[in-house]
């Protein structure tokens, strides 16, 4: 069993962006189930945590396109994995919700 340690308090605009790109590496879609797990949470709030996490990715591009690369290929990042998930979960074409 793999445990991973999560800090999140060194996020600011100094921090190295490299080593948050090998965080996300980790965290696959088996690795967010996983830590979704761990956390407990419900449908609603794991909804939320998406919509948050594409929104801040979806912010960045305009702002920091050109003067922070890095940022951009870390969001770019989180937005695929949000993208995924929302596939992943998706009722198959032609079906009906229910």
């Amino acid at each position: 069993m793999m445990r991973v340690i999560l800090r999140f308090d060194d996020l600011c605009p100094t921090m190295k962006w490299t080593v948050w790109d090998s965080i996300e590496e980790v965290l696959d879609r088996h690795g967010r189930q996983v830590f979704r797990s761990a956390l407990g949470v419900d449908e609603l709030t794991w909804q939320r945590g998406k919509a948050w996490a594409m929104a801040i990715a979806l912010m960045t591009f305009p702002y920091y396109w050109r003067t922070m690369p890095e940022r951009c290929r870390a969001r770019l990042a989180m937005a695929r994995a949000v993208l995924d998930d929302c596939a992943a979960n998706a009722p198959a074409r032609g079906s009906i919700a229910t």
